[in-house]
């Protein structure tokens, strides 16, 4: 549905209520959560169009105040994808007990274990793969299914981690529309996208992906922050207009989401690599990456300080492609540069090997 002014303002017609006393207040807030004037994703719609910079304040008070089943429902999926751990855990106190909601209970408890770092990666694998045979809702048995895939992601296998994907797929189609579908549906198509790129480097059927979540309108800021850093990585070389844009706009939506930790990575890990990659100089500090000092010192040309910055790493027991990579450069050594392509190839970061190639072809 495309919000226009005009349709918000009809819908807020509908429901008797202005727009200046939409988010008035904490008691408008609740109210209108208690007696569901909105559908859980309408509501999301109208903070999105209204005032996205305010959609964690807003949420803190609207989600825990939801008392219709789908709402509820809704709620955890919001808290989780926006890693809220504290009202994931009070949406399950809240809710335990509610016997229509036995599944969703038993999904989000691995969830919220997993987030809060009380359940490893494998024992949510574990988890998912015991408690699959024994849900029966389609959403709580699609939820499992895309706590698999995520955890497979996260645990590197970025080549198997979407074997299942085609299916997810289909099972989604068959859903009635909700924020939870709306949600999972980006999310499927940043990881089809993420897997694209970094695990096979096609950056076109990629970029088609990345592009596709921006069209989902309930989109959360996390995975548009996602999308949009892949992006960015994505025309690192290519087009740095293009690079720098998308890296705007992920920092922009990961701000609205409040993800500081994910915020620190991008500008103080991210930036410095892309900078690299253009052969800019800058200034170094501690809060940049290591590796990413050697790959400067290699753009400065001072390769003898890159290289005791490697061999000191390496004599601490430190490996990985991009060290391998950055040691290829500094020597010019193209069976290194070889070898720092079989690297990022096997550990999920074929992004990287154009980069590499491009070195090769220079020496």
């Amino acid at each position: 549905m495309n919000y226009s002014r005009k349709m918000v303002e009809l819908l807020l017609t509908q429901k008797n209520i202005k727009l200046h006393e939409l988010f008035s207040s904490e008691s408008m807030i609740k109210e209108i959560a208690q007696q569901s004037y909105f559908r859980f994703e309408e509501w999301m719609l109208l903070i999105k169009y209204i005032c996205p910079q305010d959609t964690i304040s807003i949420m803190n008070v609207y989600a825990p105040n939801v008392n219709q089943v789908d709402d509820i429902c809704d709620a955890f999926e919001y808290a989780t994808i926006y890693e809220k751990l504290e009202l994931l855990e009070k949406l399950l106190a809240l809710h335990k007990e509610r016997e229509s909601l036995r599944e969703w209970i038993v999904v989000y408890e691995i969830t919220f274990q997993v987030l809060s770092g009380s359940m490893s990666l494998k024992q949510a694998l574990e988890q998912v793969k015991y408690q699959y045979s024994r849900l029966q809702h389609p959403i709580t048995r699609m939820r499992l299914q895309l706590i698999e895939l995520t955890t497979n992601f996260k645990l590197g296998n970025v080549r198997n981690a979407l074997l299942f994907a085609d299916q997810l797929q289909r099972d989604l189609m068959k859903l009635n529309p909700c924020y939870t579908k709306s949600v999972t549906a980006s999310r499927l198509l940043l990881l089809m996208g993420l897997r694209k790129l970094y695990g096979e480097g096609n950056a076109s059927t990629a970029e088609e992906y990345l592009q596709a979540v921006h069209s989902i309108k309930v989109a959360p800021e996390p995975v548009r922050a996602s999308s949009y850093h892949a992006l960015s990585i994505l025309y690192s070389k290519k087009n740095k207009e293009h690079c720098w844009a998308y890296s705007k706009k992920s920092i922009i939506h990961a701000k609205q989401a409040e993800l500081r930790d994910y915020i620190r990575a991008l500008e103080y890990h991210k930036v410095p690599f892309i900078k690299n990659l253009h052969g800019e100089m800058f200034e170094l500090n501690n809060t940049i990456p290591i590796e990413e000092h050697i790959h400067q010192y290699v753009i400065r040309n001072n390769n003898e300080t890159a290289l005791n910055l490697i061999h000191k790493l390496e004599n601490e027991g430190k490996q990985s492609p991009f060290m391998l990579y950055y040691k290829g450069k500094a020597t010019k050594d193209a069976n290194l540069l070889m070898e720092a392509i079989m690297s990022f190839s096997t550990n999920g970061r074929a992004d990287v090997v154009p980069f590499i190639k491009e070195d090769i072809a220079a020496l």
